[in-house]
């Protein structure tokens, strides 16, 4: 199995609580040029597990569902805000958890690209997600709330 293959099985497992216990449906696999989205759906809002070969990191979002649908685009889809980092989901919704900035300190500090550096983020991510998913899946809509402006 080459590193690659080990870090998104790592990913999988460490998510897949969100399946399991939290009810989301998923994992959605998108294959891109750059790396692998994991998605796991519930209604209206979706989280994103973005794994980025280029920058040999990983990324979580929230996704504003369209339709019950994975939008197109990255942040934007059809003029609406459609993706935001989970950092900045917790600080939308006021949530102290210093954790993300664990995560953003060790992803500047990481220059070394191994396995290790990626799998830590992945489950620290797991972790802020594991205690906060069910305010983030709650809030729903609101925390795209500038799609009104």
């Amino acid at each position: 199995m080459n590193q690659k293959t080990e870090i998104q099985n790592f990913a999988l497992e460490k998510f897949s609580f969100l399946e399991k216990e939290k009810g989301l449906s998923g994992p959605i696999f998108v294959n891109k040029n750059r790396g692998v989205d994991i998605y796991y759906l519930a209604e209206k809002i979706g989280l994103q597990i973005e794994i980025d070969w280029n920058e040999y990191n990983v990324f979580v979002l929230v996704v504003l569902l369209s339709g019950g649908k994975i939008p197109g685009g990255y942040y934007m889809d059809q003029g609406l805000r459609r993706r935001i980092h989970l950092e900045k989901a917790l600080k939308e919704l006021k949530i102290q958890d210093q954790r993300p900035n664990i995560i953003i300190d060790k992803r500047n500090k990481d220059a070394l690209f191994i396995e290790t550096a990626i799998n830590q983020r992945i489950a620290l991510y797991c972790d802020v997600l594991h205690s906060n998913v069910d305010q983030i899946i709650n809030a729903g809509e609101a925390l795209f709330c500038d799609n009104a402006l």
